[in-house]
């Protein structure tokens, strides 16, 4: 484990090897990634900016029927899009682990582990939260 007064290279692998956890090292390196950083960014903005604009259309502060247009199609578009980002970028960094020699038992989950049981509910959690939030906007959108 580094400490914190110390850089970590994105480029070594061998730093993340003394993480507590394979999940800790995933979260990790997603905000190591330039392209998990964007799917994250991504995801929120649009996310935001859907229940803005629902919250608009739903009091009836514009009456613009491109603004539905854009809180209705476009942004769950880019919901979804940003969504799809994240897991990319998360193969993209355990495909790079295995390319340097990191072991396989280190970037495996394992439910008997509270903190990985803690990462898997939060996961299903936001799932059942990013799922609720289309179901508003496709009823919404029809």
């Amino acid at each position: 484990m580094t400490h914190d007064n110390e850089k970590l290279d994105p480029e070594n692998p061998e730093q993340d090897a003394h993480a507590e956890g394979p999940i800790d090292r995933l979260v990790k390196t997603l905000w190591r990634s330039p392209l998990g950083v964007l799917g994250v960014a991504i995801t929120t903005i649009s996310i935001t900016l859907m229940l803005i604009g629902t919250a608009v259309d739903l009091m009836g502060l514009v009456d613009n029927p491109y603004a539905a247009l854009v809180t209705y199609t476009v942004l769950p578009a880019g919901m979804l899009f940003g969504l799809v980002l994240i897991p990319i970028a998360v193969f993209i960094r355990r495909w790079l682990w295995r390319k340097k020699g990191i072991d396989a038992e280190n970037l495996q989950i394992n439910l008997s582990n509270p903190k990985h049981r803690l990462g898997l509910i939060a996961f299903i959690s936001l799932s059942a939260v990013n799922v609720a939030i289309l179901i508003v906007i496709g009823y919404e959108a029809y």
